[in-house]
């Protein structure tokens, strides 16, 4: 999956080269247009028809994602509906984030996101309104098996864990160097 996330880079990059030439053109075309205006406004004629074609700038699809806000996340979902795959070498320390105090409205997307068909929209003053019609986020990374006891036991004891994320993951075991040995 690298290799695809390399290759949209550099199909982004190229867009973006692009994108940046055309949006100097049409910036040329609109400061043409306005003085057309001005001088339209002077002599009391009709003004010429705005130019169209404003270029918008490109997205660039993804795959993977290491570390980001959940409302980055959010962002990126909307430019990428088929789903994101969130790798963490470390799940502790993703875990832990999720733990922190302020943090529960993030725990909380992560656990409607698991569906993939779940809505999602994110009200603020400073970013707007941002609505991604189908939530999907997969999450992969190692996690110490006695780490990984203790959030089951907190979530098996009707801990404050105990809603419904661990239940949520896929656990693969690896084979061990002894049985690798073995074999």
């Amino acid at each position: 999956m690298l290799h695809i996330e390399e290759s949209r880079r550099a199909e982004h990059d190229t867009a973006l080269a692009s994108y940046k030439l055309e949006a100097e053109e049409f910036e040329l075309r609109m400061g043409a247009w306005k003085q057309q205006c001005t001088a339209a406004f002077k002599s009391g004629s009709s003004k010429p028809p705005r130019p169209d074609g404003e270029p918008k700038p490109p997205t660039q699809g993804r795959l993977i994602i290491q570390d980001a806000t959940f409302e980055k996340l959010h962002e990126l979902m909307v430019q990428n509906p088929a789903g994101l795959l969130v790798v963490r070498d470390e799940l502790t320390g993703w875990l832990a984030e999720l733990d922190r105090q302020g943090r529960e409205g993030e725990r909380a997307f992560y656990l409607s996101a698991w569906n993939g068909d779940t809505p999602h929209s994110i009200e603020r003053i400073g970013r707007g309104s941002i609505c991604v019609p189908a939530c999907c986020v997969s999450v992969f990374g190692g996690i110490q098996p006695a780490r990984l006891r203790s959030y089951l036991q907190d979530a098996l004891q009707d801990g404050p864990a105990n809603d419904g994320l661990m239940q949520r993951f896929q656990i693969l075991v690896g084979p061990t160097a002894e049985g690798l040995e073995a074999g």
